[in-house]
């Protein structure tokens, strides 16, 4: 602590002398009574004298300061031990409006007329934050990219940054004390730095832009920002400068506006070398536009083209055929120039460009009064060929630019196109007479070519039209054989007539098959084979082929496996028909040429793509083989093994053919793997897509047909006496047409509105799709389902009769079963949206699958169990009833299609029950299959004789139950 005496201690009354400190001064008495206190304590805190005198000390301190300042001074005066008195540190003061700011205090005690006072100096410490942190700014700013340069009043450099030294390669000693003058670069006149210093005086600050020179002599330009600073009293004190370097972007934009003009000078070029002028003319305003366009060609504005020539000897030279602004001297001298001969001979003869800066011993032509100066001399090449050379004057010095050189060349390649162009339209007069007489030639050849065209066209369309009409011949009459022995069918026969006629409808099924084959076959001939796209099942597809090829496996004693990889999907889009067809051609003849063994087909992913699939299928047997050199020819129409094979076990030899065009149609391949005696297996791929929607199912037995009121077109008397038949026969009154054209007639004059319409897709005159539409243009008959038979083969046909209005369409023959289940999908709601893919046979079959309704009668809980999980893995479900007498009571609630009956059973048994629903249901009874566990002969006509459709003995196999459920489902 420092002790002052009293004759060095200013009073704490002192007055101006007090008041005059910059610091603030503050006295106080041992109490921390405030004695006295200068203006800067008061301008700092915001009070006045007189607020402050005569107040504790402690006002001025903010929390907790205040409060243990008294307790402070009071351990002071009893210890004398000090924390604060005598030294100096940093503190918080509060001013009056409770600001808490921070200031620096300095403590010392002092003797005054025998008593103790505390003398405290307090500083604002915010004035020297600023300025600390203003000092800290401009040492950081200093630092920048820009040229900094500071001067005094008489413009003596005082300060430069490392910017400026860089910029400038002046170093920092060498520019200090000299002016900015040592940086004038001479491209200003006075007048440029008269406007700087007036604008320095009035507005205390100039920008603009400024060439300077480096200490090397260089010149830069640079964008300076020059201020003028001044002190309290308005007068000058320095001026600070700020440059930055624009040396480079100005080159860059003056680079750019020249690639600019060049870009257009080169495509007015173009434009000229596609016009339809002389080489001459050509080349006049070619020249011409290249030395006014370009601005380092300006310069001289001079130049000429040369072309070459030959003399009387053959020899090549030079002759110039266009000049610009060239001396008379030149014209004449430059005339002829001999190959390798000055600067433009040797660049023709090198076949490269040539630059000089200025005229050397190469420029072998001289003359009195000829001016210094360079050029480009540059080749004009077409494909290798040398057409002339350009000749492009430069001032004295020019520098060499590969900018410039690659500019010129490109110049060189279009003027090459316009020359070549017009030496091609010096020979046009020739080429033309030629061309005349060619032309004569041409059209006498394509008149025939022509003529044998049409007739090929003719032959084409003559086999396309005997093939549809085949097809609808043929189908035609087999589609009143097939239908009319199914209605001898449901009429009362014999067993032999029976017999007889399933003989007759199995054989016509067999001919059909021979037919499709054959008509398939015209079909790839003739270019009509074609596909169609549609949402299937395809384990559905599989399980339908795998019922219809069991039976055949069964009639032979065969093994037969079907399986379908799980990985597979279900819902896919692709041709059912078509890959079914496959399947079903491959496995019928593993079939026929297998006597003993196994059948096994499978499905498997062989790729997956983005938008589907590629699936593998193998169809293999245990029958003949094929030998090795057989194999090769085995895919070719007419083609079997050998004539042996073909009298034992028949066929037409076209079912494999057939069967390849399909894999590749549908974007795969087939092959086989075979060995003599021990069997065959072929394999095909094909592509599927990815299902868009998986089709609604519906229930058809919410549909009644019973009152229904039909509209039905055909031409052909059987047909329309099938369909009459049938129709009524399920309630239905029909409207009947043999020709569309009084159809439509008696459309448009009664105004009848239809249940649904069934149209024939082959008439005389219009067909069923044109005929469709006319019906869906009418207002009463909009909504009426259409459904097309058609006796053509429909493939492809799905999307264009969606297009036009059609619900459903069936290929003839149609089975009344098929066409009965048509119709109540298309009745059904849940098949009235707009976006519900068509009714097909596919559908039907998958919709028949899903929605068969079967009743299992049997009084055993483990027979039931058995059953049900049968059924189950074949896709379908069913109710149980325990004993006959519920069984009865069942299909009085609810319409079934098959019941499978037990025979013994306690309550009622399955003869009694049989007998019962047979004559409470009548022709609305469903298909009753007995199951029995006898197994005695006369067992099956006992259940025959009760009513019963058909017999499966106990315990019962999968695949016969499967067999007698597909065949009944779709009888």
């Amino acid at each position: 602590m420092h002790k002052s005496g009293t004759s060095e201690v200013a009073t704490p009354s002192s007055g101006e002398l007090y008041n005059s400190f910059v610091d603030g001064l503050i006295t106080i008495d041992v109490n921390g009574i405030i004695q006295s206190v200068n203006q800067a304590v008061c301008s700092l805190l915001g009070y006045e004298q007189d607020e402050l005198k005569g107040r504790n000390v402690s006002m001025i301190m903010p929390l907790p300061h205040s409060a243990l300042h008294d307790s402070y001074l009071e351990t002071y005066h009893h210890t004398r031990k000090a924390t604060v008195i005598g030294q100096g540190r940093r503190v918080e003061a509060m001013c009056k409006s409770g600001e808490i700011i921070q200031v620096y205090l300095s403590v010392n005690e002092l003797e005054l007329a025998g008593k103790t006072y505390y003398n405290g100096i307090i500083r604002d410490l915010r004035k020297q934050e600023k300025m600390e942190t203003e000092l800290r700014l401009a040492a950081e700013a200093f630092q920048t990219q820009d040229a900094i340069v500071i001067t005094d009043a008489r413009n003596r450099i005082q300060r430069v940054n490392k910017s400026f030294t860089k910029i400038t390669g002046y170093k920092e000693e060498e520019a200090i004390g000299q002016t900015p003058a040592i940086l004038k670069s001479g491209k200003h006149d006075s007048a440029f730095y008269k406007a700087m210093w007036h604008a320095l005086e009035k507005e205390g600050a100039w920008n603009g832009e400024i060439w300077n020179r480096r200490k090397d002599g260089s010149l830069y330009l640079q964008l300076a920002n020059i201020s003028v600073v001044k002190n309290n009293k308005g007068e000058t004190t320095h001026y600070v400068g700020r440059f930055i370097d624009i040396s480079e972007i100005k080159r860059n934009e003056e680079r750019l506006k020249i690639r600019a003009l060049e870009e257009k000078t080169l495509s007015k070029l173009l434009k000229v070398a596609l016009e339809t002028t002389s080489v001459d003319v050509f080349l006049d305003s070619a020249l011409k536009q290249l030395l006014t366009g370009i601005p380092w060609l300006e310069v001289q504005e001079k130049g000429g083209i040369f072309l070459v020539s030959e003399n009387e000897t053959g020899d090549e030279y030079l002759e110039m055929v266009s000049s610009y602004h060239l001396h008379p001297e030149i014209l004449k001298q430059c005339q002829k120039v001999p190959m390798g001969t000055c600067l433009c001979g040797r660049a023709a003869q090198q076949k490269q460009t040539l630059f000089s800066s200025c005229v050397t011993h190469l420029h072998e032509i001289r003359f009195e009064g000829m001016k210094d100066h360079g050029h480009y001399n540059i080749p004009i090449m077409v494909d290798g060929l040398l057409l002339g050379v350009m000749v492009y004057y430069l001032p004295d010095g020019h520098v060499f630019q590969e900018s410039e050189k690659r500019y010129l060349e490109q110049v060189a390649q279009v003027i090459g196109i316009g020359i070549q162009r017009r030496y091609a339209e010096g020979n046009l007069t020739e080429a033309l007479i030629n061309a005349e007489m060619a032309r004569n030639e041409l059209q006498k050849t394509l008149a025939e070519a022509e003529e044998l065209k049409r007739k090929a066209e003719d032959a084409t369309k003559a086999k396309s039209q005997f093939l549809a009409a085949m097809s609808h011949e043929i189908r035609t009459p087999m589609n009143g054989i097939l239908g009319m022995t199914e209605l001898l069918l449901q009429t009362q026969l014999s067993e032999e007539q029976k017999e007889f006629a399933k003989s007759v409808y199995n054989s016509g099924e067999s001919l059909l098959s021979i037919i499709n084959d054959i008509l398939d076959f015209s079909k790839i001939e003739a270019g009509k084979m074609d596909l169609e796209y549609i949402d299937f099942d395809l384990r559905e597809m599989m399980d339908s082929f795998s019922d219809v090829l069991s039976f055949r496996t069964d009639d032979k004693g065969l093994e037969f496996t079907n399986f379908l990889a799980p990985d597979v999907p279900s819902w896919v889009n692709g041709d059912p028909g078509r890959l079914r067809q496959i399947l079903i051609n491959l496995a019928g003849n593993a079939v026929k040429f297998t006597e003993k063994g196994e059948i096994s087909v499978s499905g498997e992913i062989a790729q997956k793509l983005d938008d589907g699939y590629i699936l593998k299928f193998e169809v293999c047997d245990t029958g003949i083989g094929i030998p090795a050199d057989k194999q090769e020819k085995l895919f070719q129409e007419f083609t079997q093994v050998d004539a042996s094979t073909t009298r034992k076990y028949g066929g037409t030899g076209l079912g494999l053919a057939i069967c390849k065009k399909l894999t590749e149609m549908m974007g795969g391949e087939i092959g086989l793997n075979s060995t003599p005696g021990q069997g065959s297996c072929f394999w095909f791929t094909v592509k599927v897509y990815n299902a868009k929607t998986r089709p609604r199912a519906a229930d058809l037995h919410e549909v009644q047909l019973h009152g229904r009121h039909v509209l039905v077109v055909d031409d052909h008397k059987t047909n329309r006496r099938i369909l009459e038949r049938q129709l009524e026969a399920w309630g239905c009154t029909t409207d009947i047409f043999d020709d569309p054209f009084n159809a439509l007639a008696a459309l448009n004059r009664a105004k009848t509105k239809y249940d649904f319409a069934i149209l024939d897709m082959q008439m005389p005159g219009m067909n069923g799709e044109q005929l469709g539409r006319h019906i869906k243009k009418m207002d009463h008959l909009k909504a009426v389902p259409l459904i097309m038979l058609t006796s053509l083969s429909g493939r492809g046909q799905a999307q264009k009769l969606k297009e036009a209005g059609f619900a459903a369409y069936l290929s003839k023959p149609v089975k009344h079963s098929q066409l009965l289940s048509c119709i109540k999908m298309t009745l059904h709601p849940k098949m009235q949206r707009v976006d519900e893919p068509l009714v097909t046979n596919h559908r039907v079959r998958e919709n028949n699958r899903q929605h068969a309704r079967i009743l299992l009668v049997e009084d055993n809980k483990i027979n039931q169990k058995v059953a049900l999980k049968m059924l189950e893995r074949m896709g379908y479900t069913a109710d149980v009833a325990n004993n006959g007498k519920e069984g009865l009571d069942a299909v009085h609630e609810k319409s079934y299609d098959v019941v499978l009956m037990d025979c013994q059973m306690p309550v009622m048994d399955g003869f009694e029950a049989t007998d019962q629903i047979l004559n409470t249901l009548k022709e609305k009874a469903p298909v009753i299959i007995a199951m029995t566990a006898f197994a005695m002969d006369g067992d099956r006509e006992k259940c025959l004789a009760a009513g019963m459709k058909d017999y499966i003995s106990k315990p019962i196999n999968q695949k016969e139950l499967k067999k007698k459920l597909h065949y009944w489902l779709n009888q």
